[in-house]
């Protein structure tokens, strides 16, 4: 799956909606997850967490430098 590089921001107010952003990247960030905790639930945990700090911080992606929400 190609991934777009260029997520949608919030603009005007209007929110991103979390699911649409984060489902392409569910099997990709658990499988690293698990490999790194050994655990099926802190697999879990650690993806969660992981997902919403990217989220929250949303604000701070810059078109200009191309960054991905894969990343």
């Amino acid at each position: 799956m190609k991934e777009n590089h260029h997520f949608p921001i919030a603009r005007g107010g209007e929110p991103v909606d979390f699911e649409t952003l984060v489902q392409p990247h569910l099997a990709t960030a658990f499988r690293v997850a698990f490999l790194i905790v050994h655990d099926y639930h802190l697999a879990q945990d650690a993806v969660q967490e992981a997902l919403w700090e990217a989220y929250q911080s949303l604000y701070r992606y810059d078109e200009r430098k191309g960054t991905s929400f894969r990343a």
